[in-house]
């Protein structure tokens, strides 16, 4: 539980300033028991959170204020003789549990998930199978059905995070182009922002053979009872524009906040964000507290593009079996693949049988969006470090310009044994053979050297 968030714990004080109030009551003890009914709340609310004892010292605030109540009822309520004024006792009584109503009333939250598809009708019988936690600590777990209205309702409380995986579960047999793809969705409190939510979506993509697990977040503003609209979208999308949009949305929201708040990583962790990859490019050049961010970002995408042409290539191997033999293709599904990948590559079905052309098609759609990472990369490799890991996550999508890059380091040999090792691990994720480079293992000079042997751990 966060400081602001104990803070509510006060809401008990009229409790106690009711008991010290008291002061003509006969019996002190019973100006007692609404105060010490406080205090075994707040102690309740402490041993309910088995973090260990740092978390618990959020709470000590509410707890100190609590004991100088006692204290203060002790001094202002000393029996006066005998006798007991049960009006009394009963208003500092009631006073106490309506205050703790109110603090239980603020610590209750709902959230409500809207389950739709992309033409936003709701999406009734989808699953959920949700957590709910405090940090570390699972508090609650289960699964629940989306309404007619595709509506999903749980119940919280203030300061927890909620996590679920939401699956369709109608029959789409009749109809399976329009089914959707499952989603992960988690709701965050982060520290670093209060009063903000971070929501999460996270889903599982294919390009070729490839697989890749996506996700993007996104912050707003914190409500009580939380309505979220979430959008499932068809499983054989690869990109979809309305996902696009809301990408594009979070990616400019981004600038304005510092790196510590939400990241480029954060929002750009899928295959939509390759259209930002220049405008990425031009905030490396203009705003350095955020390069480490948009390195990480990029280096992301051009491994996720390295991955897909892969994917595509062992997609064109698929088709040179005989799709009789064993091991060969289906050929209504490699079709289906076919189509989904030229529709993601913006280029329309020709309807003709499945070919390594309409493949290579798709292929020289990613070599494209690869190459503005590639000159920017080829352009900061000798100075940047991060520029360099974008080089090499590149990967064999950036062979053809290993020639390049030994010509460039034999003019300009890496100045220490840290950018040596640096140019070691692009040249492994390139691939390259002991044959090209060779000429930096001839070359006499012991970090270009290391830079090559480095790179063939087998050819030492």
């Amino acid at each position: 539980m966060k400081l602001q968030d104990s803070l509510p714990m006060l809401l008990l004080l009229p409790g106690l300033v009711a008991s010290y109030l008291c002061r003509r009551m006969k019996w002190g003890a019973a100006a007692w028991m609404p105060t010490l009914l406080c205090f075994g709340y707040a102690v309740h609310d402490v041993i309910s959170q088995p973090i260990g004892w740092f978390p618990q010292i959020t709470i000590l605030p509410s707890l100190v204020v609590l004991v100088i109540g006692c204290c203060a009822c002790a001094f202002g309520a000393r029996p006066r003789g005998p006798g007991l004024r049960l009006a009394n006792f009963a208003s500092a009584l009631a006073v106490t549990v309506l205050a703790a109503a109110a603090y239980e009333w603020h610590m209750r939250e709902t959230i409500t998930v809207l389950v739709t598809d992309e033409a936003g009708n709701p999406i009734p019988e989808t699953r959920a199978e949700y957590t709910l936690g405090w940090n570390t600590t699972i508090k609650g777990r289960g699964e629940a059905l989306s309404d007619q209205a595709g509506r999903i309702s749980l119940q919280s409380r203030r300061g927890w995070s909620q996590h679920m995986y939401l699956t369709p579960m109608a029959d789409y047999s009749q109809d399976p182009d329009r089914k959707p793809q499952s989603i992960g969705l988690g709701i965050d409190r982060p520290d670093r922002l209060p009063g903000t939510l971070e929501v999460y979506r996270g889903w599982r993509n294919h390009v070729g053979t490839a697989t890749f697990d996506e996700a993007y977040s996104e912050l707003m503003p914190y409500v009580k009872s939380l309505t979220l609209p979430v959008t499932l979208y068809r499983a054989e999308q690869i990109v979809s524009p309305l996902r696009r949009d809301k990408i594009r949305a979070a990616f400019e929201r981004v600038s304005d906040y510092s790196e510590n708040d939400l990241s480029y990583p954060d929002v750009c962790r899928n295959l939509e964000a390759v259209d930002f990859i220049p405008e990425m490019i031009a905030l490396w050049t203009a705003r350095r507290e955020h390069r480490q961010s948009l390195v990480t970002t990029m280096g992301w995408l051009a491994e996720s593009l390295d991955k897909a042409d892969r994917g595509c290539a062992k997609l064109q191997q698929t088709l040179d079996r005989p799709a009789d033999s064993d091991g060969g293709f289906n050929a209504a599904g490699i079709r289906a693949e076919i189509v989904r990948l030229r529709e993601w590559a913006g280029i329309p079905d020709d309807g003709a049988s499945p070919d390594r052309r309409q493949i290579e098609e798709v292929r020289d759609f990613i070599r494209a969006r690869a190459r503005a990472l590639l000159d920017f990369a080829m352009q900061f490799a000798e100075t940047d470090e991060g520029a360099r890991k974008v080089l090499g996550d590149l990967g064999s999508l950036a062979r053809p310009v290993l020639p390049d890059l030994v010509a460039r380091l034999l003019k300009q040999p890496p100045p220490d044994m840290r950018a040596a090792l640096g140019w070691s691990s692009v040249f492994f994720r390139l691939r390259a053979t002991e044959s090209e480079l060779k000429d930096l293992i001839g070359s006499g000079n012991p970090m270009l050297q290391t830079a090559a042997r480095a790179a063939r751990p087998d050819k030492k």
